[in-house]
């Protein structure tokens, strides 16, 4: 799914709701003529903490790259199945050692049902007991959100075993993808009568 490059300004519903919510805040906090004056003289500071709280609160991922700058690009945003096992999934073909990961991301949603997102990856990390331990070893790639970062460089979120646990990085696209990585797809799996 590609993002919505609608952009919600103050005068939209929902920045009207905002807005609303900051006055109330405003209203309460019961400046006096100093402090509200102290308050518009510091407008730099005070816009650029607003900008912190709004990029903090408004964060639909726990390694939210658009506070490094990057653009979401796609994701899909897709509940998870209430029980499911995740499968590890190969994409390299017979006689290759390496694809380039825009060609793995092809690959993952044209041909291998294997496009997951971060997530997926996300709630992996915080339930890492539902990883399956012979995964161990392997570098588990989300593809189906993809990030661009400033210098134009495009990515994907991992997961990769290391000092005991599971940790979360990305992976740049233009770079090659070897047999030591695998493409996660979901299995939900239904309870039995």
């Amino acid at each position: 799914m590609t993002m919505s490059t609608t952009l919600i300004t103050s005068r939209d519903p929902k920045g009207l709701h905002a807005v609303g919510l900051f006055e109330a805040v405003y209203n309460k906090f019961g400046l006096n003529d100093q402090g509200a004056q102290r308050l518009n003289e510091r407008g730099d500071e005070f816009q650029n903490g607003i900008r912190k709280l709004i990029a903090e609160l408004s964060a639909i991922f726990d390694f939210d790259k658009s506070r490094d700058g990057w653009t979401l690009l796609e994701d899909d945003a897709s509940p998870l199945p209430g029980n499911f096992s995740i499968e590890a999934v190969e994409f390299l073909k017979e006689g290759e050692t390496w694809i380039s990961g825009e060609e793995m991301t092809r690959r993952a949603k044209e041909e291998l049902n294997a496009d997951s997102s971060q997530h997926l990856a996300e709630w992996l990390l915080k339930n890492q007991s539902k990883i399956p331990v012979e995964l161990r070893g392997t570098v588990l790639v989300f593809t189906a959100t993809k990030w661009q970062a400033l210098d134009g460089d495009r990515s994907v979120a991992f997961l990769i075993w290391g000092g005991g646990r599971w940790y979360l990085s990305f992976f740049w696209l233009h770079d090659g993808l070897g047999s030591d990585f695998r493409l996660v797809r979901l299995r939900e799996q239904r309870l039995a009568a």
